[in-house]
């Protein structure tokens, strides 16, 4: 999880890199959390697709 949080604040995903931070403080009940970052994860992945489309 530590090499993907300066990835996420580039992008801007700030609540994307606290979910990261919060699993890598709390691996053993992380499940939700992972839960949570997947959603985030395809939300970016979506975004990033529109944005790269328009080019």
């Amino acid at each position: 999880c530590h090499k993907a949080k300066p990835s996420m604040s580039y992008i801007g995903a700030v609540k994307t890199r606290k979910i990261l931070e919060e699993i890598e403080s709390n691996l053993e009940n992380s499940q939700a959390l992972n839960e949570n970052l997947q959603s985030q994860l395809s939300i970016i992945e979506s975004e990033l697709k529109t944005f790269l489309s328009k080019f």
